[in-house]
């Protein structure tokens, strides 16, 4: 293998967190799927909003974080409930609904409501991450995110399907800006990686 590099080591780790995603197992489905959900956004959004650097990736990642930051996030994730859902009963929990991000005003683009979500789950300290129980099951969390600014706060539930959208398509956003689709040859050293215990 070729020298490792930063894009390397950059798309190798996000990679690997999405392409466990899907294989999460059964009995630990929510609790596994939010720690991939949780290391992804803490990962990529760290670097998306690292500005200084002068390094090939550093411009990669600030093209991306310019294209997070002129769609609005309904056009991100488009699979998410984009309005509100109806409640079937009083106890009924509307999961993956991220349409109260639509009323945030001009803080609702991808960018910003990603790094809301980010910033629920990497402050532990202000408990704004809480477990959702449905009939003695935990069926997701509800995350508090707020602006930067503190200007809104939305609260969102979400399940194990939520979370993987989320994650999978950041993720996937985050590696074509670490080594392009088309660059076969880095592709390949980077799935090379090899790691050690």
């Amino acid at each position: 293998m070729t020298e490792i590099t930063d894009r390397h080591v950059e798309w190798a780790t996000v990679s690997r967190m999405r392409e466990m995603l899907p294989s999460v197992r059964r009995d630990y489905e929510i609790t596994q799927t939010f720690t991939l959900f949780t290391g992804i956004l803490c990962w990529t959004i760290q670097r998306i909003r690292w500005r200084q650097d002068a390094t090939e990736i550093a411009k990669s990642m600030s093209e991306l974080r310019e294209r997070l930051e002129s769609i609005p996030f309904s056009e991100f994730a488009p699979r998410l409930r984009p309005r509100p859902a109806p409640a079937r009963s009083p106890d009924d929990i509307p999961v993956n609904d991220l349409s109260a991000f639509n009323h945030t005003g001009k803080h609702n683009d991808a960018l910003s409501v990603l790094v809301s979500l980010r910033n629920s789950v990497a402050h532990g300290d202000a408990r704004r991450v809480s477990p959702l129980n449905k009939d003695g099951r935990l069926i997701g969390y509800r995350l508090e995110c707020q602006s930067e600014s503190r200007d809104w706060v939305v609260p969102v539930s979400l399940n194990a399907t939520g979370m993987s959208i989320i994650a999978g398509e950041l993720a996937r956003q985050y590696c074509e800006a670490a080594i392009h689709p088309n660059d076969r040859q880095s592709i390949f050293e980077a799935q090379s990686l090899r790691e050690t215990g």
